[in-house]
């Protein structure tokens, strides 16, 4: 089971991947990692790439699992491609 601390963010890397498997999202340790990091720091997030590969519905998944409002006007634009902020 997902380990959750106090604050509400995950305790590890691992809890990580179970929180996003727990909502039917497949992540890589890779992007499990830098989404743990980033939520550790308190520090945005900016996920670049192209279109479909799941930059939105990895933020979405990440709100809904930490009980957070998904913000959508953190979508922010930069040439020409979708930026993401968690």
């Amino acid at each position: 089971m997902a380990e959750i601390s106090a604050k509400g963010l995950p305790e590890s890397i691992d809890s990580v991947v179970e929180i996003l498997a727990a909502e039917d999202y497949l992540a890589g340790r890779s992007l499990a990692t830098v989404l743990f990091l980033a939520l550790k720091m308190k520090r945005p997030l900016f996920l670049e790439g192209e279109a479909g590969v799941g930059k939105t519905e990895v933020a979405k998944v990440l709100a809904k699992a930490l009980d957070r409002p998904a913000d959508p006007a953190a979508v922010l634009r930069g040439s020409g491609r979708r930026i993401r902020r968690l």
